[in-house]
């Protein structure tokens, strides 16, 4: 099997009868039995593969998830927002208790992508209304109402401390030109407007954080600014942070999240530990459709290319230097980006 073949098998197992659409597949013959579940709906990780379902036209999957969305998603009827994560049956599996919003904004782009693509449906379309407004409520002109976890559910950007992380709020504010363009409300275009004013007092380079805490890191979420939030195109202060992803965060041939990062999803026995983080391959794929968005098409093919040559199996969440450690294995993200890869260019 072709390894779009093979990505076209996990996202099919990672979707589940009652419409779930499952971070990794536990029940996959080859998951390790010492990495973490991940028999979890993240609604930002299922956006990315109701996206690759489009581009596999096995659409219905995804119209599938907004439905479950709609249905089962506890949180939504409260202030129209995702929580962290969810059990298959809906039930919320919040651990850290914070918001990522970005995930709200991320699923409303993958929304417009599929009517994009040919794909329209009405429970989408609900969805993205519901989101939309949703963040339009959290929003206050200058900062979210609320605490916000950013993209690797680590850090959290406090308000009343002026706190802002820089993808959450870019994929906020895309979401909701988004949500604009799917449903004509000026309360989303002003909403997103104000969000981009935000971005836009940064004047050198966009890094982690807008301000606060953090607001001088590297992090690999800044790829999110070129694509697919990219709000600003081929901005100069983008094209600088791409750089320096590329130079800072390239270690043992692939990138890491951010420099000292030590998450590795990794178990001994019953017992979780910390040996230290390894390269995330979704990453790689990331950066390709970053450069590809900013024009630069002929790296975006080299990095597929070399990606290709490196993995002709299943995509694992990490790649370790020593045989002890061991990631998870399958992952519904790191497929996906290959397949929107695969398709785009």
């Amino acid at each position: 099997m072709s390894l779009l073949d093979v990505s076209k098998d996990v996202l099919r197992m990672c979707c589940l009868k009652n419409g779930a659409i499952i971070a990794s597949d536990t029940d996959y013959p080859n998951y390790p039995k010492n990495a973490k579940s991940y028999r979890y709906v993240w609604p930002r990780d299922a956006a990315y593969a109701c996206v690759a379902l489009g581009h596999l036209d096995l659409a219905e999957y995804a119209n599938n998830f907004f439905s479950w969305c709609l249905d089962r998603a506890f949180g939504l009827s409260e202030d129209g927002l995702f929580l962290e994560n969810y059990h298959t049956n809906g039930v919320p599996n919040n651990q850290s208790g914070f918001r990522q919003l970005d995930q709200s904004g991320q699923m409303i782009w993958a929304i417009s992508e599929l009517k994009r693509l040919g794909y329209k449906s009405e429970d989408g379309l609900k969805l993205a209304q519901i989101l939309g407004d949703g963040l339009c409520g959290m929003w206050n002109g200058k900062n979210f109402r609320c605490e916000c976890t950013d993209l690797w559910e680590e850090r959290v950007a406090h308000p009343k401390l002026n706190q802002i992380h820089t993808y959450s709020l870019a994929a906020c504010a895309n979401g909701l030109f988004k949500a604009y363009e799917l449903a004509g409300d000026e309360r989303y275009l002003l909403c997103a407007n104000s969000m981009k004013d935000v971005l836009d007092e940064v004047k050198d380079c966009f890094l982690a954080n807008v301000n606060g805490e953090f607001r001088n890191r590297i992090d690999a979420s800044l790829l999110g600014l070129a694509w697919p939030h990219n709000i600003f195109g081929k901005d100069k202060r983008i094209i600088k942070a791409v750089r320096l992803t590329e130079k800072e965060l390239n270690v043992a041939d692939g990138f890491v999240r951010y420099q000292h990062d030590v998450y590795d999803g990794w178990q001994l026995g019953q017992d979780t530990v910390k040996a230290g983080a390894g390269t995330w391959p979704l990453i790689t794929l990331w950066m390709a459709l970053a450069r590809y968005n900013l024009g630069e098409k002929d790296v975006s093919k080299k990095l597929l290319d070399s990606f290709e040559k490196k993995f002709q199996d299943l995509i694992p969440e990490q790649v370790f230097t020593n045989n002890m450690q061991t990631s998870v294995t399958p992952l519904c993200w790191a497929h996906s980006l290959y397949i929107i890869c695969k398709k785009t260019f």
